[in-house]
């Protein structure tokens, strides 16, 4: 694993980083961006401008074609060992299809924490410290987006 980079205000770095899917189709031109620590950010775009690619990028889901992306806590994202890593500390929910309906919202939040632990440990409520970092991610949300769930 390469040093991380000497950035603790960032989170995330892309530097030139595109997608371009067979047959030539250009997904996400290539760009760069810094996503600051602590920051909340929103994408904002018309429908097929690049969001959801530019996200499943930043956490490797779709990997670029052009470009690199890098973490502050475990440098360029390479390397499943390192990908692994990078996708336990981040949070990420879909669009569809992904959420549990019977459970609220924080309770979908809280289930992402479950690739911190053992198959045996999932089955039992997950510790306090974790449902202290939803309802906090929570509250962010909610002083950010007054009407959110």
């Amino acid at each position: 694993m390469e040093t991380p980079p000497d950035r603790p205000d960032l989170a995330l770095e892309l530097k030139g980083v595109g997608v371009t899917y067979e047959g030539g189709f250009r997904a996400l031109e290539p760009l760069d961006l810094e996503v600051p620590r602590g920051q909340v950010i929103v994408l904002l775009g018309r429908s097929g401008a690049g969001k959801s690619t530019l996200l499943r990028t930043m956490n490797m889901l779709v990997p670029p074609t052009t470009g690199t992306v890098i973490s502050s806590d475990f440098g360029p994202l390479s390397g499943s060992e390192v990908i692994a890593n990078h996708r336990r500390n981040t949070g990420m929910v879909f669009q569809q299809h992904q959420l549990v309906g019977r459970l609220t919202a924080l309770r979908n939040v809280i289930m992402g924490r479950l690739s911190r632990y053992g198959n045996i440990r999932s089955l039992f409520p997950l510790p306090m410290e974790d449902r202290r970092l939803a309802v906090e991610c929570k509250r962010l949300t909610r002083s950010i987006y007054p009407f959110a769930g």
